[in-house]
């Protein structure tokens, strides 16, 4: 699954070359294509989605079907400012009767809690307790929701 968003003044959207990951850019001021520096994963199976988070840049990484990473570039084209901000495990979304793969950041509070979209469900995941409670929403205007 494809995502594009806006941030630092250019489109961004997750590629591969050859059998690598990448973020591809596209400054609208410049006209000009870029490849923004992905961090270096030591795992071997994963997909990954960027999204904004806190407005900067972010990635969501899963990880087979085992847990997602979120990973947030503080300073935006600096490859050693990629920072993991929170792990989900599966475990913890099919507990809470959330079912999917597809997540994606929106929001985050002051008191550790962070708006996700899962497929089609809208949830509120508690970084510090690992709880996930689903927020009831209309699952059709969810494929709305940008941060």
């Amino acid at each position: 699954m494809s995502s594009r968003v806006f941030v630092n003044g250019a489109l961004h959207w997750e590629g591969n070359r050859h059998e690598s990951k990448i973020i591809v850019s596209f400054d609208i001021v410049d006209e000009v294509f870029k490849e923004v520096p992905l961090l270096d994963y030591k795992e071997d199976e994963f997909h990954i989605i960027v999204g904004v988070l806190g407005g900067c840049l972010c990635v969501v990484c899963g990880f087979s079907s085992l847990r997602v990473d979120v990973w947030l570039m503080k300073v935006y084209g600096v490859k050693d400012s990629w920072t993991k901000m929170f792990s989900i495990s599966h475990l913890e979304v099919i507990r809470s009767s959330v079912c999917g793969f597809f997540i994606r950041p929106l929001c985050y509070s002051k008191n550790d809690e962070i708006v996700l979209v899962m497929d089609k469900a809208l949830v509120l995941y508690d970084t510090n307790t690992k709880g996930v409670k689903i927020i009831p929403s209309n699952p059709d205007i969810l494929d709305w929701f940008k941060a």
